[in-house]
């Protein structure tokens, strides 16, 4: 199916910005530029479908960032592109929403050289690098239930918990390995 593209409304505009000044001032004293499009799936006609149209490795995702390249740059005038899935979107809420924001733009890093200034493009526009995830938890339910704590998606599960410091969290249970 097509995937349909629109800039995002002002909300989620603001949104963005807010959560960068929160959180990003490296991206900000940069003046690292972020687009921010929002995706759906798409009939034949155009038409926005109520399904998730972002995936990645095959598993949907609620977001995703990217850096531009020249080209993109001229055009976008951005550095940054963060697409948002729309049918994943609208349910979330502002805290939740927030935290998306954060989770995509976290992504980003502001290229420095030795003495800690900012690289450039030729353009001009900072240079950014992608950052991966600090973790990423892949498994199989069916091992899980077969294995139990021997099995390494229940060690991974149990390895992210521990590293994670949340104050009214209980201890993992099956319910929290079995979660979607």
């Amino acid at each position: 199916m097509p995937k349909r593209y629109d800039k995002a409304d002002d909300d989620t505009l603001t949104l963005v910005r807010e959560v960068m000044e929160q959180h990003h001032q490296e991206l900000v004293r940069a003046g690292v530029r972020v687009q921010c499009l929002m995706v759906s799936e798409a009939d034949k006609t155009g038409l926005a479908l109520d399904v998730q149209a972002l995936t990645r490795q095959g598993h949907p995702v609620a977001g995703q960032i990217r850096r531009c390249h020249a080209r993109d740059r001229r055009i976008h005038e951005a550095d940054a592109i963060l697409e948002l899935d729309d049918y994943a979107w609208h349910p979330l809420s502002t805290e939740q929403a927030r935290a998306l924001i954060d989770h995509e733009l976290t992504h980003l890093e502001v290229v420095v050289d030795q003495d800690g200034l900012t690289k450039k493009h030729p353009d001009s526009r900072p240079k950014l690098s992608l950052r991966h995830d600090d973790f990423m938890l892949t498994g199989f339910y069916d091992v899980v239930e077969r294995h139990g704590t021997a099995a390494l998606e229940y060690q991974s599960v149990e390895r992210v918990y521990k590293q994670l410091t949340f104050a009214d969290a209980a201890e993992p249970t099956e319910s929290v390995v079995r979660s979607t």
